[in-house]
């Protein structure tokens, strides 16, 4: 099946929508999904909204494959530079070349550290060294986040937090639309 992205989401609402949710409405007791009971009550609403749920379906889709695409052409576009960086600008000696009515491509180099060892090494490394301002404690958000979905909760699904957290901690919640596509 070709997934090919169409660059105007207001497009994806035109697209063929056969088979994403049934063209004809589904007999109570039934649903698109076989074997998987829908109640008189939600099938009134899965008929009216059936061409926004398609189109929310077919702009994830969109999104997943923009996604894909965005990380091969990267991809395309980092080893022909390499290549460019090794041929073209090596055998001129130059590091920009000015191409007419399209713009300047120019070699751009950063450079960048990472701990060769232990982060603790590193930290206790740089302390030594009198770059202890580069040395910050923190808490990645997403252990935090686990953490707290680990704990016992209240009547209302609340974490029921330790007194030492009560105040240093906020607990939220998002919320959000999702689409898996059928296989």
């Amino acid at each position: 099946m070709d997934h090919t992205p169409q660059r105007d989401w207001q497009h994806a609402g035109g697209m063929n929508l056969e088979g994403v949710l049934p063209e004809e409405p589904t007999p109570a007791g039934k649903s698109a999904r076989e074997g998987t009971a829908v109640p008189d009550d939600i099938q009134s609403p899965l008929e009216k909204y059936r061409e926004e749920l398609a189109q929310f379906a077919q702009l994830c889709q969109l999104v997943k494959d923009a996604t894909a695409e965005e990380k091969l052409l990267k991809q395309a576009r980092d080893r022909l530079g390499a290549e460019l960086i090794d041929s073209v600008f090596a055998q001129l000696g130059t590091s920009q070349l000015k191409l007419p009515g399209l713009g300047t491509i120019y070699i751009h180099s950063t450079m960048f550290a990472s701990a060769a060892g232990t982060p603790e090494e590193l930290c206790a490394a740089l302390k030594e060294a009198g770059a202890e301002d580069l040395v910050k404690e923190k808490v990645n958000a997403n252990s935090l986040s686990a953490y707290v979905r680990e704990m016992d909760t209240d009547e209302l699904g609340q974490p029921i937090l330790p007194p030492e957290l009560e105040g240093a901690i906020r607990v939220g919640e998002r919320t959000s639309l999702r689409f898996s596509a059928s296989k």
